[in-house]
């Protein structure tokens, strides 16, 4: 079946519409570890980030056994013996995470579309006075509008989206202490890539890169606030144990890139999203562009 990685383009290329209308596989490699994930007293697993002349950090260690992921409506290549989950959503909501059943915390979570977000604190500060019992006064709010301000609201957002059943993705796991390590640039929907340290809801210190681009459909002003609603497209995180990162980032970089989408999903999107989008081309590159991004600033910072 022919595949197309366009995702991204198409959704940027809806967002201006609706607007105008008013609204690299060897060497690929893992830390060593035991049949129940644990790492084995031959891995440095407390190795300290490469130095500026290492370029190598990952010599030495185990390859990835890689196999194919595929519903009919994605396909990737995940390491084997990982499970993907996929949200109850429509196309247009889509959104799954692959994960290490020893670790959920090495993680690829993508989402094509999230919404429910407010512009500024005040017009959260609003709607808890003025409705506080409503699910509006405990939308996040992304202020300013970046993907760092987004992910310092991510526990939040997992919150509300996980208590509501918001985007039909109850499973968001929650990721505190956000903190950008480096920036690696704008990908494709001007969203920043984003290099950080976080920790998961158990305390466990984490690193990884973290992308998305907020999006808001223009304005709507009322009692000196912008009420108007932001949504995020185009979500993705790469994480791992902070000792670990540096071995699982080619491994999670390369299941991104893999990412493709069958014609029943391209079908199916643009059902749900009308005849806006029935002229837009396909561009296959859009995964394979942002995976390059991320191992080029990857090896200049190492």
């Amino acid at each position: 079946m022919k595949r197309y990685r366009w995702i991204a383009l198409l959704l940027a290329l809806v967002f201006v519409l609706a607007v105008l209308a008013g609204c690299g596989d060897a060497g690929i490699v893992k830390p060593h570890s035991d049949d129940d994930g644990s790492r084995s007293s031959g891995d440095n697993g407390d190795r300290p980030a490469p130095s500026s002349g290492d370029k190598n950090p990952l010599a030495g260690l185990d390859p990835v056994d890689f196999e194919t992921y595929d519903n009919s409506l994605v396909s990737l290549e995940i390491p084997k013996g990982w499970q993907v989950e996929v949200a109850p959503a429509d196309y247009i909501h889509y959104s799954f995470k692959v994960f290490d059943p020893a670790n959920k915390n090495r993680m690829l979570l993508f989402s094509l579309k999230l919404e429910g977000f407010l512009k500024s604190q005040g017009a959260r500060d609003w709607y808890r006075n003025t409705y506080p019992d409503s699910a509006f006064a405990r939308l996040p709010a992304i202020d300013p509008q970046t993907t760092e301000a987004f992910f310092g609201v991510w526990s939040e957002t997992a919150e509300v989206c996980n208590t509501y059943d918001l985007n039909g993705y109850a499973y968001f796991p929650k990721l505190n202490g956000f903190t950008v390590e480096g920036n690696f640039g704008r990908q494709y929907l001007n969203g920043d890539l984003l290099y950080a340290s976080c920790r998961s809801e158990t305390g466990e210190a984490l690193r990884g890169i973290f992308t998305t681009s907020v999006m808001s459909a223009g304005s709507y002003n009322m009692y000196g606030y912008d009420f108007a609603p932001l949504m995020t497209y185009h979500t993705i995180l790469l994480t791992a144990p902070d000792a670990e990162f540096n071995s699982w980032l080619p491994a999670l970089d390369h299941s991104l890139s893999t990412l493709q989408f069958s014609q029943k999903f391209v079908d199916g999107f643009m059902e749900q999203e009308g005849n806006l989008v029935a002229t837009i081309q396909a561009n296959q590159k859009v995964y394979d562009a942002i995976s390059e991004i991320i191992m080029n600033a990857w090896n200049e910072r190492f």
